[in-house]
């Protein structure tokens, strides 16, 4: 369970949930098609999971761009290709994190912002501060051992807020019929964009590092597979009430509002104060563990 857990909240934390409102105000449901090319990549993980967890075991691997170098570049010394091939998977490694990283941080220093009214560039600063504090101080291990918590949060912030503020604010999903046609069909980013997801980062989720450390962590191969069954089935859900809650904004709102303060918003019209710090808190602590994670991933 702990390890479901810790695989669930890196994927659908923090700075995921409040992307996937803002993107679901500005897009719809073609936000929906991002936690599909995941739930894609995490259903082809599951032929590959246990093989992952028994040649990691085996060689002491913790990423696929090590089993290349292990596997290859010592017998093809001076082939041009494997040398390549495993920079670009780390170079990609490196690109997807440092993105993920700085929206965390953006994601952050936004909430804080918003909630506290801190200067933006303060905002930012403490969350910087707070960040390599407890990346020092916890490390991967404390990460995955507060997950539980985080996940749980989210799943209580979900069940007594989301859920029923977009019941509220839709009128029962009848108000969600007012949206733009390709809000509710998922194309309004364009087929290109529900073309290129599953092609593109479904393939990421068997590169991700913290997917092998996650995978390696299993206490078996069956394990290991298994939590990629799990992981893949209970995502989807996430990936489906976030955008919703931005689509009952853009209901309620229409373009009025500042995307970027989308969750803020919701959170302030279906809360009280004490439940609205509540969610702030939660919300930033979700951040924080994933910044956390992304950080210790990094090189």
């Amino acid at each position: 369970m702990p390890l479901l857990f810790t695989t669930l909240a890196t994927f659908v934390g923090g700075g995921v949930s409040m992307g996937l409102i803002t993107m679901g105000y500005t897009s719809g449901f073609a936000a929906v098609a991002i936690g599909i090319s995941y739930v894609i990549g995490f259903f082809i993980l599951i032929f590959f999971a246990g093989k992952i967890r028994k040649i990691g075991e085996e060689r002491n691997l913790y990423s696929f761009a090590e089993f290349l170098n292990t596997s290859y570049l010592k017998n093809h010394k001076l082939s041009l290709f494997p040398r390549a091939f495993s920079g670009l998977i780390s170079g990609i490694n490196i690109l997807i994190f440092f993105f993920l990283t700085a929206a965390q941080f953006v994601g952050m220093a936004t909430l804080l912002h918003y909630a506290f009214n801190v200067g933006y560039v303060w905002a930012a600063g403490i969350s910087f501060l707070v960040v390599i504090f407890y990346t020092a101080f916890a490390g991967l291990s404390g990460v995955i051992i507060t997950d539980f918590v985080q996940f749980i949060l989210i799943i209580l912030m979900i069940i007594f807020i989301f859920i029923p503020g977009v019941w509220t604010d839709t009128n029962g999903f009848a108000s969600l019929k007012n949206l733009p046609e390709s809000f509710l069909n998922g194309t309004h980013e364009g087929l290109i964009f529900l073309i290129a997801l599953p092609l593109l980062l479904s393939p990421s989720v068997l590169t991700r590092m913290d997917i092998w450390q996650r995978t390696l962590a299993a206490g078996s191969e069956k394990i290991a597979k298994r939590n990629s069954i799990l992981s893949g089935i209970f995502m989807l859900p996430f990936y489906i009430i976030f955008p919703l809650v931005g689509m009952a904004l853009r209901i309620d709102y229409g373009t009025e509002i500042d995307p970027n303060y989308a969750t803020h918003l919701f959170l302030e019209r279906n809360t009280n104060e004490i439940f609205l710090g509540l969610a702030v808190i939660g919300l930033l602590s979700a951040l924080c563990h994933l910044l956390t994670v992304f950080l210790t991933l990094l090189p």
